[in-house]
């Protein structure tokens, strides 16, 4: 789901303190590449990133830098990369010839970076500042591609669940096979991968 920034209901200095709200707000998943913070640890190691850096514009931007609508719940890998990269004189001047960074909460991010249907990040081939972002955040990690497959499936396989239960509640019959390979399918998901959903668990 596409993230947006909360109004928070008050005002801290430290910005991690705003922690638990971009978790809300970006539905607990990295805002640059979608990770689920479960692959990362959970929420416990996932980042606040200013998404204007804070070491370039810490004095006279100090304000406009700490403002919520300047942080970004981010995994460490994509915070890490990012580190303090802008190419603006200001903290608001995102892109200079078709190079920079998008906000994750704008509806224009979507136009440069999207999922292929391998799971795996793309940008267009003429988009200099999609193919910047992938190169600079390392969108091209295996990660990104396992991790967003691994959720898409946690998620089918419990919308799945949810329609046999019903089925049989209402006296319908599930074919036997159908029934057991479903399970087994689940069990073992969950047996192996669930835990980093579910638990927040390193991946």
């Amino acid at each position: 789901m596409k993230p947006v920034r909360s109004k928070p209901t008050k005002t801290f200095n430290d910005h991690k303190k705003y922690k638990s709200q971009l978790e809300k707000d970006f539905y607990k998943c990295c805002g640059y590449c979608d990770d689920h913070h479960g692959f990362s640890g959970g929420s416990k190691f996932f980042h606040v990133d200013h998404f204007a850096p804070k070491s370039k514009f810490k004095n006279e931007y100090s304000a406009y830098i700490n403002d919520y609508n300047n942080l970004v719940y981010s995994c460490p890998y994509c915070n890490r990369h990012k580190s303090n990269k802008w190419l603006g004189k200001a903290p608001f001047e995102y892109v200079v010839n078709n190079k920079g960074f998008i906000d994750p909460c704008a509806d224009e991010y979507d136009d440069h970076l999207f999922r292929n249907e391998d799971g795996s990040i793309g940008y267009s081939e003429n988009d200099d500042i999609g193919r910047y972002m992938y190169e600079e955040l390392f969108l091209f990690l295996k990660r990104h591609q396992i991790c967003y497959i691994m959720y898409q499936l946690n998620n089918k396989l419990e919308q799945l669940d949810e329609l046999i239960e019903k089925k049989e509640q209402c006296g319908g019959e599930i074919p036997n096979d159908i029934h057991e390979t479903f399970y087994m399918a689940l069990r073992r998901f969950r047996k192996y991968f669930g835990k980093y959903i579910l638990e927040g668990e390193d991946m």
